[in-house]
């Protein structure tokens, strides 16, 4: 899977066990899912906690930071009980850089400084 990031990852887990990950819902399935979403995100990607909210929260799904470190530390009894988690997380192949915080913040940066110059321009400008 290249060019991995967090919309790839719920959308492959999505599509893999027929379950959307940002529906509001509670039964065990769907909170197994996104407990392994949760896990890949923080694990993998190394998105904060914050990130992890926020990317929830863009996604439709209002969520806590309470809610998403518990379904973090959940993941690995999940696993345990049901072996179809186990087989939803080895389809995902990451890379030696796969950051996805460190990523976002380089993005930040670069736009927030386009943003700089512009807002300088139109003040030399006056």
């Amino acid at each position: 899977m290249s060019n991995i990031n967090p919309n790839t990852i719920a959308e492959k887990i999505t599509e893999l066990s027929g379950i959307d990950v940002f529906m509001d819902n509670r039964e065990r399935r769907v909170v197994e899912v996104r407990s392994l979403l949760t896990y890949l995100l923080r694990e993998k990607l190394k998105m904060r906690w914050k990130n992890i909210v926020l990317f929830y929260d863009r996604n439709g799904k209002k969520i806590n930071m309470a809610n998403v470190m518990h379904s973090y530390k959940k993941y690995n009894d999940y696993k345990k009980q049901n072996p179809v988690l186990d087989d939803l997380q080895k389809s995902f192949v990451f890379g030696p850089y796969s950051e996805y915080d460190e990523v976002d913040k380089i993005d930040y940066l670069e736009k927030k400084c386009k943003r700089l110059e512009k807002k300088l321009q139109e003040q030399l400008n006056k």
